[in-house]
């Protein structure tokens, strides 16, 4: 009998790219069942905003993405003109 995780990620989320690298790192007798959300669509649903897009949480939010990445050996680069 095997374990089952369900793993809620949002495709755009760099963070979401960072964790599913990691997943091959679960033992075999473990199943992981992707579970895709929208998170803007939360976000609206909740009428907020997510990190990115509040001026003070937004350079924080970067540079905790590209240090995430770093740390795990990849690169994450932003555009200047990055739609949020």
């Amino acid at each position: 009998m095997s374990n089952m995780i369900n793993w809620y990620f949002d495709f755009i989320s760099p963070f979401a790219y960072l964790q599913q690298i990691r997943l091959r790192e679960f033992p075999n007798d473990i199943a992981i069942q992707s579970r895709p959300v929208l998170f803007a669509a939360l976000l609206n649903h909740w009428q907020h905003k997510g990190p990115a897009e509040i001026p003070a949480k937004r350079p924080i939010y970067l540079s905790t993405c590209c240090l995430a990445g770093k740390a795990t050996g990849r690169s994450i680069a932003y555009a200047a003109s990055a739609s949020f």
